[in-house]
């Protein structure tokens, strides 16, 4: 039998389906981070900011004639950066980090080739925390051998 007079049916969409074209987009995007690219770099900010974080990625991007793909989460203010070329990630963070850091954001380098993470701090400032981090690391890690020099701050 027929919904209900009135009733209008349950409509599912394309993303919430079991339909190939909604899991290959699933899959699609959950390979970002592995796909190829010389870093992936990660800016966190309010989900209200989003948009602007995508317009300052858009901006710096075309400023250094850098090539990028973007992968933004709108609900929790993530946007994952792809950058194609190793000598472009270095001026690149250093565009995107100051303004992500003004607004209280944060914009690290989450994966990079070996040629575009020399001499590239990784992590950005690590504000007043960095003494609480350092005194964690000592009591957790007091010869310094679990991943030595690789998080913040040198930690």
């Amino acid at each position: 039998m027929s919904a209900a007079r009135g009733a209008s049916p349950r409509r599912r969409d394309a993303a919430s389906s079991g339909s190939p074209t909604a899991q290959g987009l699933r899959a699609r995007l959950g390979a970002f981070d592995g796909e190829p690219a010389a870093a992936i770099l990660r800016l966190a900010d309010l989900p209200a900011s989003t948009g602007a974080v995508l317009g300052e990625v858009e901006t710096a991007a075309r400023a250094g004639g850098t090539a990028v793909r973007c992968l933004a989460h709108a609900a929790s203010g993530v946007v994952r950066v792809a950058v194609a070329r190793a000598e472009h990630v270095a001026p690149l963070v250093a565009r995107l980090r100051p303004a992500a850091e003004r607004r209280g954001g944060t914009c690290v380098v989450h994966r990079a080739e070996p040629a575009a993470a020399a001499d590239l701090d990784r992590w950005g400032d690590p504000g007043d925390g960095l003494a609480l981090m350092r005194g964690v690391k000592a009591a957790f890690d007091p010869d310094g051998i679990f991943a030595p020099g690789r998080f913040v701050g040198g930690l």
